[in-house]
């Protein structure tokens, strides 16, 4: 019998179980926790609730990023009202549920690993379940490769290497399955062991093998990383060649999703500043543009553009396909125009900003950096934030960042002022 002595051992449970159970229905698309970020964020509402009833001590970061939340909530809650384009108020709060969601992830994970046995608990069973699921899916890719499987290999003529096929895994699309190794290779550099080299390897096996354009650039910026010592900062210099490099490796996805016209997410974008421009400068709201809401109930705004006559556009099962909330800044720029884009993109900054530093030879930095670069890399493509990978990113962000040692920054709430 499993005797349970502590509260940490029992946060440890919670969030290890949360983890496995949304990194599971991402690569298996398991039907029945398609559902689960939505839980995990309501949940982590409570949890959050319980922390501040406990008056704990906050890190500044997350009394920033509140701040701008709040900020951020604000202009788009403002917005719904002006523009009146929302269907009712239940939606605006599922639109602003929607939108909060991963950072509540994030806010109440950080809260949680307060403990350096929880931290090391939790991070210990994800490096273990990142290896685990790694050999299985490498070996399961050579099986299909073999066998030529019609689940977890698919053939398209607009792949590099058309004649060898995509690696899916169970996962819906290949850039899909790219993000979610994303997360193992995260908590891989983390743990910075040499033992732990050939599950890296076989992780850029499989980004290779996904032909996506997705897997191709977060396997440039992970080798572009692993250039970098532990003790040194990222400076502009290296974002610019980083940046570089990146649309090199990303032409194609450029030219097809940006530059084409015709293309769902490129209509989806440009439309997105029309309608930051139309409700100038805060957007039309919560609920009405981009996000799940807005596909969901399908916002009047799509029927003012003529979106139920476009191809990918015209909401599920009207012409088969779907690419209402495929991209997640699309949400931002419609729903916030452009004084909450500058907000948001202060939010993102500030994160951006903590992770890079981090105590001086931190093995987390870069894994910190890495994993944010991709989830503001895959807003463009693959839902971002708001999607269930969004959920499994903030919750290993906030891990890695509490296990870098950046609790010294803290707002007490016993004494209101700042120590630093």
């Amino acid at each position: 019998m499993i005797k349970i002595s502590t509260k940490y051992s029992l946060t440890s449970i919670l969030w290890i179980g949360i983890e496995a159970l949304l990194l599971l229905s991402a690569l298996f698309q398991i039907g029945s926790l398609q559902i689960l970020d939505e839980a995990v964020g309501l949940l982590s509402i409570i949890l959050i609730g319980w922390r501040i009833i406990k008056r704990s001590n906050i890190n500044l970061i997350l009394v920033e990023s509140i701040a701008l939340l709040f900020l951020l909530v604000l202009i788009g809650l403002l917005s719904a009202y002006v523009s009146k384009k929302y269907y009712s108020l239940i939606y605006v709060a599922e639109g602003t549920f929607q939108f909060l969601k991963p950072f509540l992830i994030f806010i109440a994970a950080y809260l949680s690993f307060y403990s350096s046995r929880c931290i090391n608990t939790v991070f210990s069973f994800s490096v273990k379940f990142a290896k685990i699921m790694t050999v299985v899916m490498f070996v399961t890719m050579l099986y299909a490769y073999y066998t030529d499987n019609a689940v977890m290999i698919k053939h398209s003529m607009w792949v590099p290497f058309s004649q060898f096929g995509y690696y899916v895994f169970y996962s819906k699309y290949p850039a899909f399955l790219a993000v979610i190794i994303g997360t193992f290779m995260m908590l891989f550099r983390a743990e910075n062991q040499k033992k732990n080299l050939p599950y890296i390897g076989m992780n850029c096996i499989m980004l290779v093998t996904t032909q996506s354009g997705t897997g191709i650039l977060m396997l440039v910026m992970f080798i572009a990383f692993s250039f970098l010592k532990n003790d040194c900062k990222i400076k502009a210099w290296h974002i610019a060649i980083l940046g570089v490099l990146c649309v090199i490796a990303a032409v194609g996805e450029i030219q097809s999703y940006l530059l084409d016209d015709t293309a769902a997410r490129s209509r989806l974008l440009r439309y997105a500043f029309i309608t930051a421009i139309s409700f100038f400068p805060f957007g039309s709201g919560f609920s009405t543009y981009g996000s799940a809401t807005a596909a969901k109930h399908y916002s009047q705004l799509y029927y003012e553009y003529g979106f139920r006559h476009m191809w990918g556009l015209s909401g599920k099962g009207y012409d088969g396909v779907d690419f209402l909330n495929d991209s997640y800044y699309p949400m931002i720029i419609g729903e916030l125009g452009f004084i909450g884009m500058v907000v948001f993109l202060c939010l993102m900054a500030l994160l951006f900003l903590k992770f890079n530093n981090v105590p001086k030879g931190s093995t987390e930095r870069f894994s910190l950096l890495f994993g944010l670069l991709t989830l503001l890399m895959i807003g463009f493509s693959q839902g971002g934030l708001s999607s269930i990978i969004g959920a499994v990113y903030m919750m290993i962000f906030a891990l890695l960042y509490r296990r870098a040692g950046r609790s010294n920054d803290v707002w007490n709430w016993k004494n209101k002022i700042f120590t630093v």
